[in-house]
């Protein structure tokens, strides 16, 4: 399902829990996880886990750990081709 915004450019629908997740077909890659940890002792984050796709080295997603370790958020970046990024 699409539908076009004002100026006619087509866009996926949206669905799932929170509405959220593009009704597209998801593609599984490899990626590389590389860990970072903060300089600075008094920082808000023990730590960030990052997911770099081998073949794009594009960081489509990023997960967040507070001081004690525990997740605290994370991000997710879809990317689509402008030519055929609808289903």
């Amino acid at each position: 399902e699409t539908h076009s915004d004002s100026d006619g450019y087509q866009v996926v629908a949206f669905s799932g829990q929170g509405g959220c997740f593009p009704d597209i077909t998801w593609q599984l890659r490899k990626v590389y996880e590389v860990e970072s940890v903060p300089v600075d002792e008094s920082h808000p984050l023990s730590k960030r886990v990052h997911f770099m796709d081998a073949q794009t080295f594009t960081i489509p997603r990023t997960v967040s750990y507070d001081r004690k370790g525990s997740l605290w958020k994370t991000f997710t970046i879809g990317q689509a081709h402008p030519d055929h990024h609808l289903p």
